[in-house]
């Protein structure tokens, strides 16, 4: 004998349908919130993550692009050769004892390692001031040291990722060490740590050095010298510049 429901009790069960209903409801609302605010995080991490990979590509191309970056870097990379001088630096090669436009002005210079290290002694050197190559110098470098500072700040503040940042390790290690060393007057070469890292410690950009440590240039004894006002200069500055 077969059970046939009654209507009675079709009725009793379509009343409990709405509760199981109200009951999966209650359950899944939470659950699709929680799935959209998850999704909605992930995609704000990855917002931030691809803001960081941006702007240190950024960072590294800026050395290319900028006139005045690439100038300094040509210069920490050869040893000699033509410096194609900046747009913006060209007037310092202006005579001043007569008025010169800029289509007459040679926007090349002969690299000169020992008018560079001239140029970035920490007190600014008088013949530097009567060379507008080295002037040209002291500005390009000047501000690619910021630009290295400013990088490790960015990094510091979470805005860059260290992993990013792998090319410059190239350059830090020339600040740190430069290759091409210059002879002073006494015929001695310059020592590596003091031909950059001086002006590094002088003008307070010690984001350099530590920007450096954590790319592994471990070698800034000069600017920790420097920091504790121990450091002499040891080479014998020259009179003259070629």
């Amino acid at each position: 004998m077969s059970f046939c429901p009654t209507y009675a009790s079709r009725k009793d069960h379509m009343a409990e349908l709405p509760q199981w209903i109200e009951i999966v409801n209650k359950l899944a609302t939470p659950a699709i919130a929680g799935v959209s605010a998850l999704y909605i995080y992930l995609q704000y991490r990855r917002s931030v993550w691809l803001k960081k990979k941006d702007l240190g590509a950024n960072v590294l191309s800026r050395l290319e692009n900028d006139e005045e970056l690439a100038f300094a870097c040509r210069a920490l990379d050869w040893g000699i050769g033509p410096l194609i001088v900046p747009v913006q630096c060209r007037p310092l090669l202006c005579p001043r004892d007569r008025e010169t436009s800029s289509a007459d002005i040679n926007p090349v210079v002969e690299h000169n390692t020992w008018s560079l290290y001239l140029a970035l002694r920490p007190r600014l050197h008088r013949k530097t001031l009567n060379d507008p190559r080295g002037l040209i110098y002291r500005y390009c470098f000047d501000k690619l040291f910021a630009h290295i500072d400013d990088t490790h700040r960015l990094l510091r503040q979470g805005q860059l990722l260290l992993e990013d940042l792998h090319g410059l390790e190239y350059w830090v290690k020339r600040m740190s060490e430069y290759r091409h060393l210059p002879k002073d007057r006494s015929g001695n070469p310059v020592r590596p740590n003091d031909f950059f890292q001086p002006f590094i410690a002088q003008y307070g950009y010690f984001g350099v050095a530590s920007l450096g440590r954590e790319l592994g240039v471990e070698d800034w004894s000069t600017v920790d010298e420097c920091r504790a006002k121990t450091w002499i200069e040891t080479a014998v500055l020259a009179e003259k510049i070629e």
